[in-house]
């Protein structure tokens, strides 16, 4: 395949550095990209795959990092990615998503705090992280199926004592409300 490659960003620093921000844009353009064939029906080996037409990927990313006080730290994130068929022999496929088993929307929140008075040496915070659905489907043995994740949330948890200055504890709850998905789908 051949590609073309677009990308911008910027940085910024504000408030005496108490606030980062990060934007990055970019475009992807690929001809003849290699994807996995939806019939593997008379395949020789164990996955075949073909040629598609003009693809494009693109996408924006957005980050906020900062302090909202001397002892709360916070930070947000956006991506938005789209891959889909610019042309293809099969001009059913143009303008259908051709990575629909990547999240198009994704989305974090983080924050940390640090007590104060008596319970200073503590800090609590916590994140959560939101993914758009995504699926894959195909033909097998001329029967069409679908897999779909669904769109979902995982929150975590984060403790930390600090008793002195070399010494730092700290107690990481993963999906703390035990949300059930999958990372990735395939057949």
């Amino acid at each position: 395949g051949v590609g073309k490659n677009y990308e911008a960003g910027i940085k910024g620093e504000y408030l005496d550095g108490a606030l980062h921000t990060s934007l990055a844009v970019f475009r992807i353009d690929q001809e003849n990209l290699a994807s996995e064939a939806d019939n593997q029906l008379g395949c020789p080996v164990m996955t075949c795959y073909e040629a598609n037409g003009l693809v494009r990927s693109q996408g924006i990313e957005l980050e906020l990092q900062g302090a909202l006080s001397e002892n709360w730290q916070a930070g947000a994130g956006y991506t938005y990615a789209r891959a889909h068929f610019l042309k293809d022999d099969d001009p059913a496929n143009e303008n259908l998503r051709f990575e629909s088993d990547t999240p198009e929307h994704m989305f974090k929140l983080s924050t940390v705090y640090r007590l104060q008075g008596p319970l200073d040496k503590l800090r609590i915070g916590g994140s959560v992280y939101w993914q758009s659905r995504l699926y894959t489907e195909g033909t097998t043995a001329g029967l069409a199926w679908m897999n779909t994740q669904g769109a979902y949330a995982v929150a975590d948890l984060v403790v930390g004592y600090k008793p002195m200055p070399k010494l730092d504890i700290q107690l990481n709850i993963s999906n703390l409300f035990d949300k059930v998905y999958y990372r990735g789908i395939g057949y």
